[in-house]
């Protein structure tokens, strides 16, 4: 007779079991798996490899079955801000903030996008 988690209290085997295999399968959503492509593949289907790649996959190249190289997307080099680098160049009216006449808020308004 199986008795159930409300009778004993604790999980029985089959069920720590199915717990372990329902984590294992919410896992699997998030482990990326490369794909490995002989190198006949490869030069027969590049531009759709380095698509994959860029979309953020990994493609491994084989020779024999034997993984030679990762396809990889070039990580752009992005140079730190200056603060202050427009100083001078840039020139803002006093009047910017200032309230709008009825004549400019109504032309403004007819611009309904």
């Amino acid at each position: 007779m199986r008795r159930t988690y409300a009778e004993t209290g604790t999980l029985s085997l089959d069920s720590r079991s199915l717990a372990a295999k329902s984590s294992l399968a919410n896992l699997a959503k998030w482990v990326v798996v490369a794909e490995i492509v002989n190198m006949h593949q490869a030069k027969s289907s590049l531009s759709r490899l380095v698509e994959r790649a860029l979309a953020g996959e990994e493609v491994v190249i084989a020779r024999n079955g034997e993984p030679l190289v990762q396809l990889v997307p070039v990580t752009k080099k992005r140079e730190p801000r200056v603060p202050g680098r427009y100083k001078g160049e840039i020139w803002i009216a006093p009047d910017c903030f200032a309230p709008m006449s009825e004549e400019e808020l109504a032309l403004w308004e007819k611009w309904d996008c």
